[in-house]
């Protein structure tokens, strides 16, 4: 569900919203090693591209699912390998919605969360 939710958005956002999720980003590669600020940055990264998408129902619904996923377990940027995977789709993302390539910034979302899906299931 948070695949074909996130990846929406993704592919709805505008290219206007960039300069700040490169801000972010670049927030995020100064914060490795620190966990709860990584998370924090990780879901401001989310959140604004959530709004770039315009689309209020989305934002809901994906809020929901977070808020799910926060009571199953720790994060993911814990781990050094996951905060490089994660900082390196975030940069697809960016790069594709500069381009005004919203299918390709839905790709790579849809590529981390299988990923990642299949991460925490092994």
């Amino acid at each position: 569900m948070r695949t074909i939710l996130e990846g929406s958005a993704a592919c709805a956002a505008y290219a206007s919203e960039t300069a700040e999720l490169v801000a972010i980003n670049d927030d995020m590669d100064r914060a490795r090693g620190d966990a709860p600020r990584l998370f924090d940055l990780n879901m401001r990264f989310h959140a604004v591209l959530l709004n770039a998408a315009r689309n209020q129902f989305l934002v809901r619904a994906v809020q929901s699912i977070q808020k799910i996923l926060l009571i199953l377990g720790p994060s993911t940027l814990e781990d050094a390998e996951c905060v490089n995977e994660a900082l390196n789709e975030h940069k697809a993302r960016i790069t594709a919605l500069q381009c005004h390539e919203g299918d390709a910034a839905e790709a790579a979302h849809r590529a981390r969360l299988k990923h990642l899906r299949r991460k925490l299931i092994t």
